[in-house]
Order: C-alpha cells, then structure tokens, then sequence
C-alpha cells in the first residue's frame, strides 16, 4: 500500500482527473478506469487504517459530509430512475481517489512536487499536439479553430491549468522559497493552452490568476469569509440579476468577441433554475437529459446550478456546509499558505460561474478543499 505513495505513482495519479477524451482516444479511457479503481482502493485502506485521525474534529466532519453528498447523488439517480453502474464506479472511485490525496499530504512536499510534474508532462504533450497542429486535437468552435488536444473539449483546458498554475505558485514560492525560469516557462505553458482554446472565460481568469500569482505580495490579505462574501455576490449578479448584460455588454461583445447571453449559457442557467420547482430538494440525478433535450449540451455550465440540477437543494447544502468547515480550517490558521490556498478556491469558482467545475472528475476545487481541510498537517510539514 505505501508502494502507491511513491513518486512516480503520484504523479501518474493526475491521469484520472484529466478529463481526458474517451471517444477519440478509447485507450487512455480504459487506462483512466483502470488508474482510477487502483488510487481509489488504495484511498479507502488508508481511510480505514487512518481511522482515529479523521474521527478529530474538522477532518471527521468533511470525510461524513463528503460520503454523504456522494449518497444524496446515488439518492437523486435513484428516485429519478437515471442510477448507472457508471454513476456508481465514478463517484464512489473518485472519492476513492481524493483519499489518497488526503493521505499524501503527509508529505505535502512531495506531493506537490510530483503532482505538479505529473500536471506539466502531459501538459507538454498536449503543448507539442497544439505547436504541430494535429488534426484531432483542434475543433472549429464559433467558426474559429480552437485546441483541444487530448482533453474531451477545449473548455476542459481552462479547468486544468488555471489550478495547474496556482499549484505551480505554492511548490514554487513557499516550498522551494524560490520562483525560477522553469517556473515561469510552466505558467507560460498553461496561459498559452489557456489562448488556444479559445476560451473567453478561462483567458479572463487565467489572467486573473496570473495577476495575482505575480502581485500577491502586495495584495491585503482578505479572510475567506469575505472572499466567499464577494463570490456570492457576483455569482447572484452574474446567474440571477444578469447585470453583464448592461454593464459589461461592451467588453463582452467587442473584446471577448461573445454575445451577451454567453453563448446561451444565461439561456441554460433560467430555464435550469425554473425546472427546478419540479424536485427542488433532490435534482434531477446527475445523469438528467433535461439540459441535454432543450439545449443539445450535457452540462449547465455552472458548477452551483448543475449541483442543484443533480442534487436539489440537499446536495447545495452539502457543498456550503462543505465550504463552511473550509472557512473555518483557513480563517484559524495563520498561515500564509492558508491565504493562497482560500485565493486559489476563489479563482477556480470565478471560472465555474460559466463552466461545471465542481464535479469529482475536475479536480481543481476538491483538491483545494482537501488542503483546506489538512491545513494544519500541512503546516507540520513544511517547515
């Protein structure tokens, strides 16, 4: 079982959250399969025989929380009659796959080291199919050629390497105590794929992440209360009031080169929220078609509303009491890497204001949140 925790099995770890193509490349689906029951396995021993340190306070509560949103969906499939061998291999082996993580944050060094490499080869690979243009990993996407390389789309891509980079700046910065020309050429690496999808999105919070990456030293350190305070706002801004459709009409038209209903996401997002009157408290299961019916996409290009669509208002409550303990373990602590880590949720969440990032197949919040939560063990280890 400790053979899993090595170097080279932690960076191959980073395969099954990679969101990588199963219809163009069916090969790497299996391997992603076969990867994901691996850590998965070995994620569940380490729970069982870590048993008495997850019974401590924060960490006890966020192992119940998170077995029990896995149940509300399995709870919400059922009833809606849409319950997979599929739904259940995925989710039970992912939450399978972030206990592993959990467990390699005893040597958060390490792990992040490896796990960051692991992120940057294949990140490379899909670099070197963008430099020489194979035909497969570009699609013609509002009739400009955008990459997509090995990734199941070209949205997939700003998901990857936007928490790719804030990974890069913790290793980099406050691990290693030093920002070098390697450094610098990996966050290249990640915008540049960022710029070739074609992503609006993810080119706005990729720069937003770059900004704060290289200027965080002179930003006011702002609890994560306050930052979750300014997310909600946006986030009722944005999805409910829609004031971009007035205040930010131009920059979005002229600069991002988008109509004002986000290529329909705000199309997707009322009609979302008025099905919901239909099951509010369990969703949908989150293998609904209703999105699919009406809009010809599978997602609903908001992480909070495709929750709400897979699980009511029971899971939302869920991932808030989620982000409740979160607040708690980062505000405690003072710690500069607390900060970083309560900034990188903040700036995954901007991005999934428009994409459905909260999924255990996408790594970057469930990730964020495991260290939030070991941000103690954590602490212990880097110094």
């Amino acid at each position: 079982m400790n053979n899993s925790l090595n170097k080279y099995m932690i960076m191959l770890s980073v395969i099954p959250i990679l969101g990588l193509s199963a219809d163009r490349y069916p090969i790497l689906n299996i391997l992603n399969l076969m990867l994901l029951f691996y850590y998965g396995i070995n994620g569940y021993l380490f729970l069982i025989k870590d048993t008495k340190y997850i019974q401590r306070g924060y960490n006890g509560w966020f192992i119940f929380l998170l077995f029990l949103y896995v149940f509300i969906i399995f709870c919400s499939c059922l009833i809606n009659q849409n319950l997979s061998v599929g739904v259940v291999y995925t989710n039970i082996f992912y939450v399978g796959l972030y206990l592993y993580y959990y467990k390699c944050f005893d040597n958060f060094r390490e792990f992040i080291l490896y796990f960051t490499r692991g992120l940057m080869i294949f990140l490379c690979i899909n670099l070197i199919l963008c430099i020489i243009k194979e035909h497969s990993s570009y699609i013609y996407s509002s009739q400009r050629l955008a990459f997509r390389g090995l990734f199941g789309n070209r949205n997939t891509i700003p998901l990857i390497t936007i928490p790719t980079m804030l990974l890069i700046t913790i290793k980099s910065d406050y691990l290693q105590e030093k920002f070098n020309i390697f450094d610098l050429l990996q966050l290249f690496v990640c915008y540049y794929l960022i710029i070739m999808s074609k992503s609006s999105t993810g080119l706005v919070i990729g720069t937003i992440a770059l900004g704060y990456i290289f200027f965080k030293k002179y930003l006011i350190r702002v609890s994560f209360l306050w930052k979750m305070l300014v997310y909600l706002t946006l986030f009722f801004s944005l999805v409910i009031f829609k004031i971009h459709e007035t205040i930010l009409s131009n920059f979005i038209t002229m600069i991002l080169k988008k109509n004002i209903s986000l290529t329909g996401r705000t199309f997707i997002w009322d009609y979302s929220l008025q099905s919901l009157v239909k099951s509010p408290f369990i969703g949908f299961g989150s293998k609904q078609n209703l999105i699919m019916n009406n809009f010809g996409v599978t997602e609903a290009h908001n992480g909070f509303i495709e929750i709400l669509m897979a699980t009511g208002l029971t899971g939302l409550m869920i991932i808030l009491l989620i982000l409740w303990l979160v607040r708690k373990k980062l505000d405690q602590c003072h710690f500069i890497l607390a900060n970083i880590i309560g900034t990188s949720i903040f700036i995954y969440l901007l991005n999934v204001l428009t994409e459905s990032g909260l999924t255990f197949h996408k790594f970057g919040f469930w990730l964020f949140v495991i260290m939030s939560i070991n941000i103690e063990k954590i602490k212990k280890t880097v110094y």
